[in-house]
């Protein structure tokens, strides 16, 4: 029931940017001193490089998984000729709703451009779920947006969708550039892509 000051410091000439709504939403704010809060308030904090994106998260360990494509500002190209709904809905963070979603209709990839290279080896991918479609998709990744590697072969999925995602782990790799490629599902050719997560998860395991 007090209010409180929070400081943040950063490296020498390096200029910090904050927002107390979860990565992806807006808006974000310089910082430029202590901020005063009157109740409990979440901060994400970020290093902003040249380019404008966060180059660093500093905020502590929360208990979850870093999904790296929302802690990323990052960039987001298709080549579909037919679409429905926002690409930049699926790095948004949230997964939960799976009518908000962007669809790619026939042959069509999705590209995904991090801030830096990170290094992955998992990742969720959530579909429309909800009537037993199962969606079939190919990943591919590289670092240098020039030499690709397919790290996701879904073509012959037969599993249907659910609110749980799909789940692919393979070896860990760096990774800056992620392209969905997809195939349709087991109804029409339909891609309905609700959220990508990409994660490190080699620092937990036992």
């Amino acid at each position: 029931h007090l209010k409180a000051m929070v400081t943040f410091t950063g490296p020498a000439g390096k200029k910090l940017r904050y927002r107390t709504t979860p990565p992806g939403a807006k808006p974000d704010m310089e910082y430029t001193g202590p901020i005063t809060i009157q109740k409990t308030t979440p901060f994400w904090v970020g290093i902003v490089g040249s380019e404008g994106y966060p180059l660093h998260t500093t905020v502590g360990d929360d208990g979850y998984k870093a999904n790296f494509l929302t802690m990323d500002r990052v960039k987001i190209t298709t080549d579909a000729k037919n679409q429905i709904g926002d690409p930049g809905q699926i790095c948004d963070g949230f997964a939960n709703n799976p009518d908000k979603h962007w669809n790619g209709l026939g042959e069509a990839t999705l590209t995904i451009e991090m801030a830096v290279p990170r290094k992955v080896n998992e990742l969720q991918v959530f579909c429309l779920w909800g009537d037993g479609r199962a969606y079939r998709y190919a990943v591919e990744a590289s670092e240098d947006g020039q030499t690709w590697k397919q790290i996701v072969d879904w073509s012959k999925n037969a599993k249907p969708s659910g609110p749980e995602g799909y789940h692919h782990q393979f070896e860990p790799q760096s990774v800056r550039y992620l392209r969905y490629r997809a195939m349709g599902n087991s109804v029409n050719n339909h891609g309905h892509l609700t959220e990508i997560c990409a994660y490190d998860t080699t620092a937990t395991s036992p």
